[in-house]
């Protein structure tokens, strides 16, 4: 039977037949449906082969991609139990050795209502490498039951998806109120075989500019008007199902989507205010319409096509590239995820590129792990990083610098661009997830999983969807409930340190990272250098200032020259204030003019007053003792000069009488009372007038 779907597209494939033996009916005569032929295989009519059908089967572009199986049965009676051969698929015995079931739904249930079949599931693989799963099923009633290889997200099931969404949030807000949820839906460009690739726009009204985005040639021919520009917010691309059987991308699509449009949750409002979300739901509508495992109509991997698409060709590929590179260059794009599904690696990780810097690199991770502080399933020992995985071939001979992740990466050098994958099955660990950093009772508490490792589900795939998002926020330090606090690493700028430390033992960024440690330790000691040299100017201009100033006032009330003469050794009273408390640190100290003192003597006592012993920062200074001509009236044994207070070298050391005494501005003629004091305890106060300040 011919069928057409919703977008008139004549549905007549290979992979969609139905079958009946008696009252029992076997069908995958439905969107994203997949079984070519059935056959039963006992007179009761207990026991049934189904051979799923390659992608493309029939055609000249037939394929090997042959794992995706989804039909239904009917006509079965209450507590039958009937048993179902699953033949023609592509290796898959590491994933049912590790537990894999097909899942059901009851036919009267919830379309996302899918459970894994209770029964065991045998495997084995033949000659040509066929390879099977046997299972049985007891029927619980009279009821149509779905069976699928993983939990199916049909093309028709997306679409009323979005639709559902679109009508929830046009009717229940109010319309361009700054919070209010901005929702504009767009088809990008037109499949193969004729079917919408559409776009979602997605943030609030907040920044909104009155210029709407450009239109880009050769696409969305629809002609409608293009959404509002937001020229202060980031942009964030998110696209899925580039290969048609990878549901759980799907799913991890309708989890970001749904927390997208959240309008209670503080993060969803925190997303949308800081982001302008571009949504691309199906890359390869035509390969999920016909029930394809991984290509589209015309048997190609279509992410292997994003170094270079034929718009002819690859028309959504093409399209999706195009939106990217117009992004990159009007807007603040941050984010490109592409969602992907995995059948041998476990677990959920990511696909990330190997990038020129190591500072660049440490952004790319960081986003990766703020992933795993996000989800419990979200495994970062698990994502790759490298150069090679951006280079290898398939055994085809396709270039992985095709996909997606690498394609999108070279064309606009984004650092933050990946692929995200969920294995059908399940994983390798559980993640801690730590509690949110807030006392608000909305926020959900943090996990501690015991017990064996779960067999992935739809809430699982969900919440790493929405994991993805929050954990943008938190790359931005926005989020209100975030977990990193509570984490590990307890702030952005710890988790940053931690994957600094992971990239040690990653070639080349290990070399970059020691290269530039040592530079800044040059640069520090040079640094170190040009203060010393600033300050031993600034005491040596304070010096030859109060010279000048008391000579010239000796001269003119003696009648003398201005004192021209060298300067001689003396005691020295040194000032030097606490970095961290207002105090300061008198102490005495002998030596020659332009001797570095690292420790300086307290004239109250013998012992030395050093940096682990007093509560000031001491620091090391040259003796520039000053001139007996300068202050006539002192005597050898005094202190007769400060040399340096605050890193200001116009202060000096004025009191009327022993303790306590301020530090006050220089005096074109210093008080000798200076030099009457007799002996000095530290630490002694400050004047306002001399606040400490921190070393630069």
């Amino acid at each position: 039977m011919v069928r057409t779907d919703t977008e008139g597209v004549v549905c007549n494939y290979p992979s969609q037949g139905t079958w009946s033996f008696g009252d029992i009916v076997l069908s995958s005569e439905f969107c994203s449906g997949n079984i070519g032929y059935v056959e039963a295989v006992d007179d009761e009519l207990t026991s049934f082969e189904l051979r799923t059908s390659p992608d493309c089967a029939g055609q000249a572009f037939e394929t090997n991609y042959r794992t995706w199986f989804y039909f239904s049965v009917s006509g079965a009676q209450k507590d039958q139990t009937l048993t179902f051969n699953v033949m023609n698929m592509n290796p898959q015995s590491k994933m049912y050795n590790q537990g894999m079931k097909p899942v059901y739904r009851l036919g009267s249930s919830a379309w996302d209502k899918w459970e894994r079949i209770k029964d065991e599931v045998t495997y084995s693989c033949g000659e040509g490498r066929q390879f099977q799963i046997r299972f049985k099923f007891r029927f619980s009633s009279d009821s149509p039951v779905f069976f699928a290889f993983s939990y199916p997200y049909s093309l028709e099931d997306v679409k009323r998806r979005i639709d559902a969404i679109q009508e929830t949030v046009s009717s229940k807000q109010a319309p361009k109120k700054d919070s209010a949820i901005y929702f504009e839906r767009e088809t990008l460009t037109f499949s193969l075989e004729g079917r919408r690739m559409e776009v979602l726009t997605i943030t609030d009204y907040f920044g909104a500019s009155s210029e709407r985005e450009e239109r880009i040639p050769d696409l969305f021919p629809e002609g409608k008007d293009r959404p509002l520009l937001f020229p202060e917010k980031k942009y964030f691309v998110l696209s899925a199902r580039v290969h048609p059987g990878e549901s759980p991308a799907q799913w991890m699509w309708d989890g970001a989507l749904e927390f997208l449009v959240n309008r209670e949750d503080p993060r969803a409002k925190a997303l949308r205010r800081a982001f302008v979300f571009k949504v691309v739901p199906i890359i390869n509508p035509d390969g999920v319409a016909r029930g394809h495992y991984r290509a589209d109509t015309q048997g190609l991997n279509l992410n292997r096509f994003y170094d270079n698409p034929d718009r002819t060709r690859h028309p959504t590929v093409w399209a999706i590239k195009e939106l990217v590179v117009w992004l990159k260059s009007r807007t603040e794009l941050k984010f490109f995820v592409d969602l992907h599904a995995h059948a041998t690696k476990r677990g959920c990780f990511c696909y990330a590129n190997a990038l020129p810097t190591y500072q660049e690199m440490i952004e790319n991770m960081l986003y990766a792990r703020l992933i795993a502080i996000n989800s419990a399933h979200f495994d970062f020992g698990s994502c790759v990083f490298s150069e090679k995985a951006m280079e290898s071939k398939d055994r085809n001979g396709q270039s992985k610098e095709g996909s997606s992740r690498v394609g999108i990466y070279r064309a606009t050098d984004l650092v933050h661009s990946m692929t995200v994958e969920c294995n059908y099955n399940g994983g390798r660990v559980v993640n801690p997830k730590p509690p949110p950093a807030t006392q608000d009772p909305r926020a959900s508490p943090g996990e501690m999983w015991r017990g064996p490792l779960p067999k992935f589900n739809t809430s699982i795939f969900r919440d790493v969807g929405k994991a993805l998002l929050v954990a943008a926020l938190d790359m931005e330090e926005l989020n209100p409930w975030s977990r990193v606090p509570n984490s590990h690493s307890k702030s952005i700028a710890e988790t940053r340190e931690w994957v600094r430390s992971k990239l040690l033992s990653m070639d080349p960024y290990r070399q970059q990272i020691l290269a530039d440690k040592k530079a800044a330790q040059a640069s520090k000691a040079g640094s170190a250098a040009e203060r010393g040299v600033r300050r031993q100017i600034s005491l040596g201009k304070a010096a030859r200032t109060l010279q000048e100033v008391s000579a010239r006032s000796n001269a003119e009330k003696n009648g003398g020259p201005v004192f021209p003469g060298p300067v001689k050794p003396a005691r020295v009273l040194m000032v030097n204030c606490s970095v961290n408390k207002k105090e300061a640190v008198v102490a005495a100290g002998e030596g020659a003019a332009g001797e570095e003192v690292d420790e300086l003597r307290s004239p109250s006592s013998s012992e030395d007053v050093t940096e682990d012993q007093s509560s000031s920062k001491v620091v090391p200074l040259r003796l520039l003792p000053l001139p007996p001509p300068v202050l006539p009236s002192c005597h050898s044994s005094s202190l007769c000069s400060v040399v340096y207070v605050c890193n200001s070298p116009s202060l000096s050391a004025s009191s009327a009488s022993a303790s306590p005494f301020s530090l006050s501005p220089l005096s074109p003629s210093p008080p000798s009372s200076l030099c009457s004091l007799p002996r000095l305890s530290p630490p002694l106060s400050l004047s306002p007038s001399c606040s400490p300040r921190p070393r630069s």
